[in-house]
Formats: structure tokens, sequence, C-alpha cells
């Protein structure tokens, strides 16, 4: 029976082993990518014109049923 426990608990401790050198390879690698800071730009558009209505530019007359209320 103590053979089992003790097993167990050495299996246990491999596994927290592994998991923390994991951990540490992980942050390791974020701090790398935080350092270089080398990724890849997003695209960014140049000379982008603004978008006008194509029309004759008169104002068209109010052609409601009720009266036009002057403000």
């Amino acid at each position: 029976m103590q053979e089992v426990i003790e097993f167990t608990t050495e299996l246990m401790e491999d596994k927290t082993r592994a998991y923390a050198e994991r951990q540490a390879d992980n942050k390791r690698k974020s701090e790398d990518i935080a350092k270089n800071n080398q990724n890849q730009q997003p695209y960014k558009r140049q000379n982008t014109g603004q978008v006008y209505t194509a029309g004759n530019g008169d104002k068209r007359p109010y052609a409601g049923s009720r009266p036009l209320c002057p403000k």
C-alpha cells in the first residue's frame, strides 16, 4: 500500500513540475514577443478621398401638405 502512495505522489510531482516548466516557457515566449515587437503592422490606406454624391446641387422646395415652419 505504501508503494502505491509513493508511486502516485511521484507521478503528481512529475506532473506539477512539467506544468511549471511549461508555464515558464510560455512566459519567456510572451516576454520575447513583447521585447521584439516586430509584429506585422496593419495595412494603412493612403490617399483616401471622401465620397461625394453626384447631383445638381439645387435645393428642392418644400412640397409637403402642411406649411413649412420657419425657424
